[in-house]
């Protein structure tokens, strides 16, 4: 913003908010000066006979003042109303003022906040990190930038060919993470690449001989890890030792055979499975208290802050959201809507504070992305295709934003 001053006939300036009001300060100009802050055009102030010369006309209403309004004004009361600065910045017009020191520091709070909150804003949108998990003979667990470019990475354990697990990663609060290499264990990890807990899935707490598949664990809030053991059908709670602290069966059939699983704000599971194709909510003590039967393979599903739940069909290639009644109320089915993305198995799901899905789009081939973010109105506003980097095996990755990103990128910076 620059300002213009007109004293003892002539016109001085443009200055700078900052200038000015050094000036005022030091008594180089008082408050019965007319001062003239422009935008993109060219402001000239003559004060005798108040003709104001533009080059880019000013908006007629009661918010802004024409030159004719401007001239009315100063006749009945002599002086020149004061605007704010966000006015100002809306409407892109011209703020014709009186020169004020209280006023004048109060806008330049204003403006100073305003520059500190997009200067913030701008900076937090852009800084997202991305842990992948990615198996099918990539065998890798990696931290990227939002582009794709790796940060951190750590070979894993698994065949060159075919199902080779990795179906859930997390990345812990303490800068570890929470990941596993096959569909029998499930293993922390520290970011200078130390394996701190190694739980044996298909022997531990009774499990031997019976066939455990893994698909989702989780860290709880009381340092427990929650595993949801397929095959038996069971989901139980385990301390740093691998002792079994709490579990629950799930409910019999086809159900026990499952996918991922996350928790809701309510401290209940909703828990997928491919057959019958359901995804059901269980409480802590294995009741179930709601399910919703989509007949796919579904693999992920959240529950969102609306009180919704958005569901990743898996093979049904579509991601849905439905209401408690089960109501469908938003969906994308085989395609993104205006765009050439394809929807092939999807998987995990994420919800940004702004109301946007993250999305995950396995299996997909290397023209289409693995993982993307879409608005409210199926606008795609960020894409990650890194076919090199996790193949066409991509099931289960994690989008940290904001906070975490940056908590991320202090462990990192500690490791280095």
């Amino acid at each position: 913003m620059q300002v213009y001053v007109h004293l003892a006939g002539e016109n001085y300036g443009p200055y700078s908010v900052a200038q000015l009001s050094q000036y005022v300060q030091a008594g180089n100009f008082k408050d019965d000066h007319l001062a003239v802050a422009v935008g993109a055009g060219e402001v000239e102030v003559v004060f005798q006979g108040l003709v104001l010369q533009v080059t880019k006309p000013q908006p007629v209403s009661n918010i802004f003042f024409s030159k004719t309004h401007a001239f009315e004004s100063y006749q009945k009361s002599g002086r020149f109303f004061l605007y704010s600065v966000d006015i100002f910045l809306k409407y892109e017009t011209y703020l014709i003022f009186q020169i004020n020191f209280h006023s004048l520091l109060f806008m330049c709070t204003r403006i100073f906040a305003l520059f500190v909150f997009l200067l913030t804003t701008s900076f937090l949108e852009a800084d997202r990190l991305v842990l992948v998990s990615a198996s099918y003979g990539k065998n890798i667990v990696a931290i990227t930038e939002a582009n794709g470019d790796v940060i951190w990475s750590h070979k894993t354990a698994g065949r060159e060919k075919g199902h080779a697990g990795h179906h859930d990663v997390h990345m812990l609060s303490n800068g570890n993470i929470l990941f596993h290499e096959t569909w029998q264990d499930v293993k922390e990890i520290t970011l200078g690449k130390k394996i701190i807990m190694n739980y044996d899935c298909a022997t531990a707490n009774g499990n031997r001989g019976k066939g455990v598949n893994v698909h989702a664990f989780s860290r709880l809030a009381n340092g427990h890890t929650q595993i949801v053991e397929s095959g038996v059908g069971r989901v139980i709670d385990v301390d740093r030792s691998g002792k079994l602290k709490h579990s629950f069966n799930l409910k019999p059939g086809g159900t026990q055979n499952s996918r991922w699983a996350r928790a809701t704000p309510r401290g209940t599971l909703l828990v997928c499975s491919e057959q019958p194709g359901v995804v059901t909510e269980y409480d802590k003590n294995g009741k179930v208290v709601w399910d919703y039967l989509i007949n796919t393979r579904v693999y992920g599903a959240i529950r969102l802050k609306n009180g919704n739940t958005l569901i990743a069909s898996g093979s049904g290639n579509s991601v849905v959201e439905v209401t408690p009644e089960k109501k469908v109320v938003w969906e994308i089915k085989n395609k993104v809507p205006g765009t050439d993305i394809s929807l092939h198995w999807m998987t995990c799901l994420q919800e940004r504070e702004n109301g946007n899905f993250i999305v995950g789009n396995c299996h997909a081939g290397p023209d289409n992305p693995q993982i993307f973010e879409i608005t409210r109105d199926k606008k795609v506003v960020w894409e990650f295709n890194e076919f090199e980097l996790v193949g066409n095996g991509l099931a289960c990755w994690q989008v940290l934003d904001d906070k975490a990103a940056n908590r991320l990128r202090k462990h990192l910076a500690a490791i280095k």
